[in-house]
């Protein structure tokens, strides 16, 4: 099993609990782990070097080969900040630059939210993975292909197509207030595979793992999100991305890739205000790069996520390239998004940017996240 280092978690602040059906030891529970993370620590990894100019070089060198407007990093070791960059623009019209305060959408990043809460559920006996789909939401059709369990949700082998066909200007201009609701979406489509067999991406999944929780929760999956994993861990800078509401420092999302047929150009367009309610727990969440990084490395440590339920979460987002590491990313027309985390290490780095940049197709953005961990782990001579 993967040892989890003892780290300081950087919240500070007065604490309620918030009565959401079952979740009430899940909360408890990250209570009695706030007042832990806040006592002194006798044992953690030594710091990255201060020296950050290589970092910041690694970050420009990817900025300007793509021509990002904006970007926000950020790199945490044993809980602390130790780098972060703030470049560009957040709107290019209205010459708002990034800071600190900047939201991204984090795209499919998203994903690793909804896995570890639906893992939090797993912990307190309310869900069990192998079970089928219909047990939490009883009318979702039977497919003749085969059952789906939770599980197969969770890695992608239900079988259950990604939903690019149907993402239509009709689509993006359609709110769904529930996940529930967005089932509509793909809920009759046949499925690709017979569940279990292969694995084939879809945000579908996670959409479907959204409502399931909704069912268990006995609310909108968003409100369960921010009630018991935003506010907790004093993520203050996360929400989701309803564009019917007003989002204080929102980055405007621009592209180098046309919007329409996704051919890429030399031209800089502006991507509209698309409604992506439709993903619910697949890809609307935006934050700041530092809550991204703070989320990172409270998902790593003991507390929010038991030993077995880390394990889990482990084997579905993690890797082992000469260190154990969680990597997960996102990318859509406006934004590019990568979060690697090095438990041993206690790394944790988080890259936004809202441009679909020149040769983002390379994915060297999103990787660049993986780049600058690895960068502080070898610098870091006790770790």
């Amino acid at each position: 099993m993967m040892r989890r280092p003892y780290v300081t978690f950087p919240v500070m602040r007065d604490y309620k609990v918030v009565h959401v059906p079952v979740l009430g030891e899940i909360m408890l529970k990250i209570l009695a782990w706030l007042v832990l993370i806040l006592l002194p620590v006798t044992a953690i990894s030594g710091q990255c070097a201060a020296d950050n100019s290589a970092f910041h070089d690694a970050v420009l060198a990817v900025h300007h080969k793509q021509r990002n407007v904006g970007m926000g990093v950020v790199v945490l070791n044993a809980g602390q900040e130790i780098f972060s960059d703030y470049i560009g623009l957040a709107d290019v019209e209205n010459n708002v630059p990034v800071t600190v305060d900047t939201q991204f959408g984090i795209a499919s990043i998203t994903k690793l939210y909804t896995a570890a809460l639906l893992l939090m559920y797993e912990a307190e006996g309310e869900i069990d993975l192998d079970a089928t789909v219909q047990k939490y939401v009883s009318d979702f059709p039977t497919k003749r292909e085969g059952d789906i369990t939770v599980r197969m949700l969770a890695t992608h082998t239900s079988g259950i197509p990604h939903p690019q066909a149907v993402r239509t200007p009709k689509l993006f201009a359609t709110h769904y207030a529930t996940a529930m609701e967005a089932l509509e979406v793909f809920r009759d489509d046949a499925l690709l595979s017979t569940p279990g067999t292969s694995a084939s991406y879809s945000s579908s999944n996670y959409n479907l793992l959204a409502a399931i929780i909704e069912q268990i929760g006995g609310q909108r999956f968003t409100d369960i999100m921010e009630q018991t994993v935003f506010e907790p861990l004093g993520l203050d800078a996360s929400s989701f991305d309803n564009v019917t509401r007003v989002l204080s420092h929102r980055a405007r999302r621009y592209s180098f890739y046309r919007a329409w047929d996704y051919a890429e150009s030399d031209k800089l367009y502006t991507i509209p205000m698309w409604d992506y309610s439709f993903n619910t727990g697949g890809g609307n969440i935006t934050a700041t790069a530092s809550d991204v990084a703070r989320f990172g490395a409270a998902l790593v440590s003991p507390g929010l996520l038991k030993d077995e339920q880390f394990e889990t979460i482990y084997n579905w987002f993690g890797d082992d390239a000469g260190a154990r590491f969680i990597y997960t990313s996102g990318a859509n027309p406006g934004l590019q998004a990568g979060l690697a985390v090095y438990p041993e290490a206690q790394v944790s780095v988080s890259v936004l940017s809202n441009t679909w940049g020149i040769g983002s197709r390379s994915a060297e953005m999103t990787m660049l996240a993986q780049e600058l961990a690895e960068m502080c782990i070898t610098r870091n001579p006790k770790s």
